[in-house]
């Protein structure tokens, strides 16, 4: 595999991580939003010709259904979030194993030297002509 495939799949990882913390905290939200509204709004609607002094069993439960499913999410983006840094680490070993020549095109190193040799040779005589025009002007 090429470095810039590792790069990409080593970035792709890190990104899903990033978003597995954000859907984390975002789930977390939604269980205190549901826990703090949901009774209040049942209790308002659904149950508005009960009797007062029962609080029905369902409103009870309410918030302890969403802190435990904001929970059972949380270890789970968390078990994700550690396979993906072992992936990532795993990646950025293999890309620091295959050192230079990563892809087994190292022929294009040498056309990459040759280019450069020529950039530097133009670099020089455009600099040599431009040291003799300026002699040239200070006479």
């Amino acid at each position: 595999m090429k470095t810039s495939q590792l790069q990409y799949e080593a970035n792709a990882l890190r990104l899903e991580k990033m978003i597995l913390g954000i859907e984390t905290i975002a789930v977390y939200l939604a269980a205190l939003f549901t826990s703090a509204l949901l009774p209040s709004l049942l209790f308002q609607y659904v149950y508005k010709n009960a009797n007062p002094f029962e609080q029905p069993a369902v409103i009870q439960y309410i918030p302890v259904a969403a802190f435990i499913i904001a929970t059972l999410y949380f270890v789970y983006a968390i078990v994700m979030i550690i396979g993906k840094a072992n992936k990532v680490k795993q990646l950025e070993k293999e890309m620091l194993e295959m050192g230079d020549c990563c892809c087994g095109e190292c022929g294009d190193l040498d056309e990459l030297k040759e280019l450069e040799d020529m950039a530097l040779a133009e670099i020089k005589k455009t600099s040599a002509k431009k040291k003799t025009t300026r002699k040239a002007k200070k006479k």
